[in-house]
């Protein structure tokens, strides 16, 4: 399935759900609860390289 280029640049945002996703159940919440709590950790940076 992967993730469409345009929507990559809001994949954190709360409640943000990609455009391919609408037949799929799910809150939009789980990649901003995850990155802020690996964040608030110091477990790990996020960045993003296009291929």
């Amino acid at each position: 399935m992967g993730i469409p280029e345009e929507d990559i640049k809001n994949l954190f945002q709360p409640f943000y759900r990609a455009t391919n996703t609408t037949e799929i159940e799910g809150t939009g919440l789980g990649l901003s609860i995850a990155k802020e709590f690996i964040e608030k950790h110091k477990l790990v940076k996020f960045f993003f390289r296009a291929n």
